[in-house]
C-alpha cells in the first residue's frame, strides 16, 4: 500500500462515515416512531379495557405512568376516557418530535 492509496482510503472513510452515521440513526428514530405508535395504542386499549373494571381515575393514573415510563421521549397531550357499565372509550393523545400520535379504542363487554 502506498502513500497515496493510504490517502485515497482515509479520504473515502470521512466521507462515508457521516453518511452511515446519517442512515443507523434515521433506522433507530424510525423505528422508535413505529414502536411509539403501538405502544400508544395498546395502552388506549388496556386503559378501555380498565375503565369496565375500576374507577376511570386509577385507569388514567396507569396509564399516565405506563407511558411516562415507556416513553422517555414525546409528551402526553391528552387521555380521556368514558366509560358505562358495559362500553367504554379511551383515547390517548402523544407528541414526539413534530408528530402527534393518537388512537382512539372502544371496548364492550
Amino acid at each position: 500500500m502506498t502513500r497515496s492509496d493510504r490517502g485515497q482510503a482515509l479520504l473515502e472513510t470521512l466521507v462515508s462515515f457521516p453518511i452511515i452515521i446519517l442512515t443507523v440513526t434515521a433506522l433507530f428514530g424510525g423505528s422508535y416512531l413505529i414502536v411509539t405508535q403501538r405502544w400508544i395504542e395498546h395502552t388506549s386499549y388496556e386503559l378501555a379495557v380498565c375503565a369496565l373494571h375500576t374507577s376511570t381515575w386509577s385507569c388514567k393514573r396507569t396509564a399516565r405512568e405506563r407511558i411516562s415510563n415507556f416513553l422517555p421521549f414525546g409528551r402526553i397531550q391528552a387521555i380521556h376516557v368514558t366509560s358505562s357499565k358495559e362500553h367504554s372509550q379511551a383515547t390517548v393523545a402523544f407528541r414526539i418530535l413534530s408528530r402527534n400520535i393518537r388512537s382512539s379504542q372502544n371496548v364492550s363487554m
